[in-house]
């Protein structure tokens, strides 16, 4: 029998109706139920990204304290085997297990439906697995595989912003790390992110490490975007790119010598590692990259650079960078020992490798 919280609900059973839920009830949800099965879809990144880490935080909160993921960037060449083993297996670590199984194409195969249905016949109750996708069309909601893991779980439609909901977003946002912008400064900051939820996400952070908790006007909006104090910072970044290691080392040494912030430095790093992520996955799947650099606005001037900078890299490379950036923030703010600017180093030399 599995230890739980006693006032918390594990739906174990496929007795229950499938439920489908907005973004915003998730959370009430998740302090009331966890289901043992969940699908997360959509085209808006930063908001797929905060549901689904919305689910693995209450997981962790009920002990799944060991977590495997599986990519799938192929669906015919994928292991699915592996995911049957997992849900099958003990864990030596943990007696409850998250199971992470990132599907951009939103479409298993023939393989894959028959082990994701064999999946929901039988969930584990010692197992939560959540599923990420691309977008479903109506098609594939009504797919046997799609309405199997439905009915015996929860699934989350991501839908994007409409236009007139962006300002309210944005506010609240700002609010969230204590800032609060004159209503011209909140258009202004509008008119410039072009709803891209992702951008803003992190211009937000940008704006909060400048500026720290306070008020902003428009003119503050202004100079943080055409900031020349930072323009080392871009160097460095599509020197980066690039792969031309003799001036990243000469750059950041640059940097170490004019007492640069390293949260500034972290922070442009970990924002381009996360489209580089979103970017190879979506082209794993079958999006072309061309397409994919238009979705994301990257700038025409520095299109190459990605280009290069994506040769032959797959999705785990990014996801590995990712981990590494965050152990250095930890660092940063002495949560971990190490030498700050030797690991940012190290991280700017591996874009390539």
């Amino acid at each position: 029998m599995v230890s739980r919280d006693p006032s918390l609900t594990l739906r174990m059973t496929n007795t229950e109706n499938n439920m489908k839920i907005k973004p915003e009830q998730l959370s009430q949800h998740l302090q009331n139920t966890l289901s043992l099965i969940y699908i997360v879809s959509g085209d808006e990144p930063l908001l797929q990204q905060e549901a689904c880490d919305s689910i693995r935080k209450a997981a962790i909160q009920q002990q799944y304290a060991e977590k495997q993921i599986f990519f799938v960037e192929n669906s015919k060449s994928f292991n699915w085997q592996s995911l049957l083993e997992a849900a099958n297996s003990l864990s030596l670590f943990s007696d409850k297990t998250f199971l992470d199984l990132r599907l951009p194409s939103g479409k298993p195969g023939d393989t894959g439906a028959k082990i994701l249905m064999q999946y929901a016949e039988n969930p584990p109750p010692d197992k939560i697995l959540l599923i990420t996708t691309g977008k479903l069309d109506a098609a594939t909601q009504k797919a046997k595989w799609f309405t199997a893991l439905e009915k015996v779980g929860v699934f989350v439609a991501i839908w994007p912003l409409f236009a007139n909901q962006l300002p309210i977003w944005l506010k609240q946002r700002f609010q969230k790390v204590g800032l609060q912008l004159e209503p011209a400064a909140l258009k202004l900051f509008s008119d410039q992110v072009e709803g891209n939820l992702l951008a803003a996400d992190q211009e937000i952070e940008k704006l909060r490490l400048i500026y720290g908790p306070g008020k902003l006007n428009e003119q503050q909006i202004l100079e943080a975007t055409t900031n020349h104090n930072r323009y080392d910072i871009f160097n460095l970044v599509d020197a980066v790119f690039s792969g031309d290691n003799a001036r990243i080392i000469r750059l950041l040494k640059n940097l170490k010598a004019l007492s640069e912030e390293p949260t500034i430095l972290l922070w442009a790093l970990t924002r381009e590692l996360r489209v580089l992520a979103q970017i190879t996955w979506a082209v794993s799947s079958g999006s072309h990259l061309e397409a994919q650099l238009q979705t994301h606005k990257i700038w025409e001037n520095r299109k190459s650079l990605y280009r290069k900078v994506l040769q032959s890299k797959k999705t785990q490379h990014w996801y590995t960078l990712i981990h590494q950036a965050k152990q250095i923030d930890e660092m940063i703010k002495g949560i971990q020992r190490g030498h700050v600017w030797d690991e940012l180093m190290q991280l700017c030399l591996s874009f390539h490798t």
